[in-house]
């Protein structure tokens, strides 16, 4: 019987969801159905999918393939196995309801953000994962700003690089501040205020990994003090910054005696 398995799950804030996981070779007797839309980029392998009585579908290597709301389904793959990036779609969701897409340029960008999501502190995590999921829906309807120079100066903004408010940057480009606001959710998948404190948080992971305290980890990642960096943490992530901070240098601790053992 097939195996199949999830690495990790990204939950996003609007019931979205970005999932790494691993299909064994072999197919699954037991259909298993996604309330949602959803859509399968194939990292590794060769995805075998079939849906009622119908044949048994490809999907190859570096491909997206999309399924409607209530998709009941089986899926399997060839020796060797799959590794597969599953998004869910929020409720509502203008995603495809079929088809697939194939493109190197999105593969190329969707291996970069699956990497990024396995690797990266929670904040970064959450923030790639509704990149990804803006990726691959902006790819879909033929909408990538990914190379909009305006949406890069609006990142550096948010991230507080930039002195300039987004009003005049707007005004500077010819659009309301609305609209650029729409565009960079189409990009970035998050409003540029969530992306501006996810962008923080990231960087109190940083200063809290390298032995910093809750304290200058909030000042140095542009909190005004340790509270509304917990609070930012509780709200956007679940939990305390200290508490996270502890439980990684735990595992290292952990890791580390693996390795001598």
């Amino acid at each position: 019987m097939r195996k199949r398995g999830t690495a990790m799950q990204v939950k996003g804030f609007d019931g979205s969801s970005v999932a790494l996981e691993r299909v064994a070779p072999g197919f699954d007797p037991h259909a298993h159905r996604h309330d949602v839309a959803h859509a399968c980029f194939v990292l590794d392998g060769l995805l075998l999918d079939r849906r009622g009585r119908r044949r048994w579908v490809e999907t190859t290597e570096g491909a997206v393939r999309f399924s409607a709301p209530g998709t009941e389904h089986h899926v399997g793959a060839t020796s060797g196995g799959a590794k597969c990036l599953v998004f869910e779609f929020r409720p509502q969701s203008r995603a495809p309801a079929g088809g697939v897409l194939q493109s190197a340029q999105l593969a190329s960008r969707l291996r970069e953000l699956a990497g990024a999501i396995a690797g990266a502190d929670p904040a970064r995590r959450l923030l790639t994962a509704h990149k990804a999921l803006a990726t691959v829906l902006s790819a879909a309807y033929g909408n990538d700003r990914d190379d909009d120079d305006a949406m890069a100066r609006l990142a550096r903004l948010v991230e507080g690089d930039l002195p300039v408010a987004a009003r005049e940057l707007a005004r500077d480009i010819g659009l309301h501040r609305q609209t650029l606001a729409n565009r960079f959710i189409e990009l970035h998948g998050v409003s540029p205020r969530r992306f501006r404190v996810l962008t923080r948080l990231s960087r109190a992971a940083r200063f809290l990994q390298d032995g910093a305290t809750g304290a200058r980890a909030a000042i140095e990642s542009g909190f005004a003090d340790q509270a509304h960096l917990n609070k930012a943490w509780r709200a956007f992530l679940g939990g305390t910054p200290v508490a996270w901070a502890a439980s990684v240098r735990s595992t290292i601790v952990q890791d580390a005696r693996a390795d001598r053992s």
